[in-house]
């Protein structure tokens, strides 16, 4: 009689222990796709079915957003979007962490070499002090409306919590700046540069 309640015992654990990983590795899936059907809707220019994937606020890019025809820079940038799912973590109940490579357009690049040919205008006297954002921006979009423009891949870790309506992507600064083509960090380097050739 006390092998067979082992045995009950033992088979009662094994399909307690089956039943929580199929839950653990179903909600992993979940909250993987989260990040791949925002990137799938960013890429699409889908805004209003991105918004579904967000946890709370929105997109803002700090200077790309003001710049003239600056949507359509986001617009370049989100189409040559990609993201691989390198892995993912829960971290509670309600919160996950989700290692990802994501690839675009190197807006690093772009910016870094806006920023060079205008230091050299600069330098040369070909501009004034009052010009350099002006130039800064002509120049970076003629570039980003160029063909053929680089891409590069980052990976980033991104936050991923369970709302009501299901699990929702927060959107920080390392997440913008990856699906921006690490815009947001070129252009504080871009800025410290130029401050710095000012100041000389």
């Amino acid at each position: 009689m006390k092998k067979y309640f082992r045995k009950i015992t033992a088979l009662i654990l094994v399909l307690a222990l089956a039943v929580c990983i199929s839950a653990c590795g179903g909600q992993k899936k979940e909250i993987e796709e989260t990040v791949l059907n925002l990137i799938a809707a960013l890429k699409s220019g889908d805004m209003e079915e991105a918004g579904k994937f967000i946890d709370s606020g929105g997109l803002t890019f700090s200077g790309i957003d003001s710049l003239d025809g600056g949507d359509q820079v986001i617009d370049s940038v989100f189409k040559a979007l990609d993201c691989e799912i390198v892995s993912s973590e829960k971290k509670g109940s309600n919160e996950a962490a989700v290692n990802a490579k994501i690839t675009t357009l190197d807006l690093t690049a772009v910016l870094g070499q806006s920023t060079m040919k205008v230091l050299q205008e600069f330098a040369m006297g070909e501009i004034e002090e009052e010009d350099i954002d002006r130039r800064t921006e002509e120049i970076f979009k003629e570039a980003i409306s160029g063909k053929d423009l680089e891409t590069a891949a980052t990976e980033v870790v991104i936050l991923v919590k369970k709302s009501e309506s299901g699990w929702r992507v927060v959107v920080d600064k390392d997440f913008q700046n990856a699906i921006s083509g690490g815009f947001l960090g070129a252009v504080n380097k871009a800025q410290s540069a130029l401050f710095k050739t000012e100041g000389e």
